[in-house]
């Protein structure tokens, strides 16, 4: 004899019903696109901070110093 019964519902189901973006949800994602110019001089900063760094540990670990 076969064992006729329906399947099991998923524990994650895939039909959840979408709902409208949080206006938090929304500034949060224009800042990120657009960030502000204070926040832009800071990671250019640490990225000429990250460089010279590399140059310097390269520098000194030439055979010739």
């Amino acid at each position: 004899m076969s064992d006729v019964r329906t399947p099991p519902e998923p524990f994650l189901s895939t039909n959840i019903e979408p709902h409208p973006p949080h206006p938090a949800d929304k500034a949060g994602a224009e800042a990120l696109r657009n960030p502000p110019t204070t926040l832009r001089i800071v990671i250019v900063l640490y990225a000429i901070a990250l460089v010279a760094m590399v140059v310097a540990i390269a520098v000194l670990k030439s055979p010739g110093s």
